[in-house]
Formats: C-alpha cells, sequence, structure tokens
C-alpha cells in the first residue's frame, strides 16, 4: 500500500516537473518585452537566467512544503483513526526519504527550466524591443 502512494507521488513530481518546463517556455514568450527591458537596462544574461531558475526553484520548493505539509496532515489523521484497532501503529515521518524526494524534485524543476532560462537569456533587446 505504502508503495502504491509512493508511486503516485513519484507521478506527481514527474507531471509537476514537466509542468514547469512547460510553464517557463510559455513564460520566456510571454515576458520578452520585460526581459528585453531589462537588458536594456543593464541586466545580463546570466542574471535574466538565474531570475528564471530562482522562480522555478521557487514554485517547486514551495509545492513540495504545501505536499509535505498536508501529506503529513491527511496520514497523521488516518493513523490516528485507525490506530485505535490496530496495536503498535505510530505516525513516524522518513525524513530523509522526503528530503531526498525534495532535493531530486528541486533539481529535475531546475534542469527542466534550464533550456527556457537560457533562451531568455540571449533574447536581444533591440529585437524584444522592436514588437509590442
Amino acid at each position: 500500500f505504502s508503495r502504491l502512494f509512493q508511486s503516485f507521488m513519484g507521478l506527481g513530481l514527474v507531471v509537476g516537473v514537466a509542468a514547469l518546463g512547460v510553464l517557463a517556455f510559455r513564460a520566456v514568450v510571454e515576458r520578452r518585452h520585460s526581459i528585453g527591458m531589462l537588458r536594456a537596462i543593464g541586466y545580463r544574461a546570466r542574471m535574466i537566467q538565474i531570475q528564471f531558475l530562482l522562480e522555478s526553484a521557487f514554485v517547486t520548493v514551495l509545492g513540495a512544503a504545501l505536499g509535505v505539509g498536508l501529506g503529513a496532515l491527511i496520514s497523521f489523521n488516518i493513523i490516528n483513526q485507525i490506530g485505535d484497532s490496530i496495536d503498535g501503529l505510530t505516525f513516524q515521518i522518513p525524513w530523509a526519504t522526503v528530503g531526498t524526494i525534495v532535493v531530486i524534485a528541486v533539481v529535475a524543476s531546475l534542469l527542466a527550466t534550464l533550456v527556457p532560462a537560457v533562451q531568455a537569456s540571449r533574447i536581444k533587446p533591440s529585437e524584444a524591443l522592436r514588437y509590442e
């Protein structure tokens, strides 16, 4: 039963990381004008890359914190409900496993966002500001 939940969690992480990659590609297209403005006022290409990567990392860490918190709350409630009928059942969070999964999710989201971040950093200010 635990492995089934872990596989659902893994599938959710894969879908979430893929969604972050798609959102990053879309953000580059939608924010082309603002990226050009930033480049025109002196932002370096590396700064634009870092901006996109930090956005991705923030969304991933926030999602992981919400997922771990809500998952722990639901698990705690389930254990409390069925704990009376099963002796020796205790609530424990495997922090090492949870931490490993969060780190893997953050690294995967950064890798998924790396290509759009590089594309955003290559936008030339003159081309981006030409069209609105």
